[in-house]
């Protein structure tokens, strides 16, 4: 996106600010979260600025564009490392596969999936973690709920083999 220098008058008495760019401050993160999408769903940095280009705009640089999806690893950061208060007595870890991209292939990975319940049955998810193959299992719980009392597998050689706490 880019800057745009807007003079707001000023008025005496209410605003004349809001009405205006709300709705275009609405419509550019509609923008980012198509660009966004589109990254996650495989599209390269070359074809996400055709997209933006078939939508009207002028484009978008693949720097830019690496920018804006930067912003998702660190909010997917954040929530996986944010604090667990109370009791966590379940534990559910499972895999399934997705197609990813790494070294300019699409490739097979699994994504362990680690989701844990509290005493009034609440979910959570709590660890996430992608490997080649469902055997990589205990990379998917970073930190381990101190009162886990039941854990369910579902074939996690990793895990069942004692590689995991």
């Amino acid at each position: 996106m880019g800057t745009l220098n807007l003079r707001v008058p000023k008025l005496r008495q209410g605003s004349y600010f809001s009405g205006f760019l709300e709705a275009r401050k609405t419509s550019e993160q509609a923008l980012v979260a198509v660009i966004q999408e589109a990254w996650i769903g495989g599209v390269s940095t070359r074809r996400v600025d055709g997209l933006v280009q078939a939508m009207g705009l002028s484009g978008i640089s693949k720097s830019t564009v690496s920018k804006l999806c930067k912003d998702i690893d660190e909010r997917v950061g954040e929530f996986l490392s944010r604090p667990l208060t109370g009791d966590w007595p379940y534990l559910w870890l499972d895999a399934t596969y997705l197609k990813v991209r790494q070294g300019g292939r699409i490739v097979s990975v699994a994504a362990i999936i680690a989701v844990a319940a509290n005493t009034e049955g609440r979910r959570e998810i709590i660890g996430l973690g992608i490997g080649p193959s469902e055997a990589c299992g205990g990379a998917a719980v970073p930190r381990t709920p101190a009162t886990i009392r039941l854990t369910i597998l579902d074939r996690l050689p990793a895990l069942t083999e004692g590689a995991w706490p």
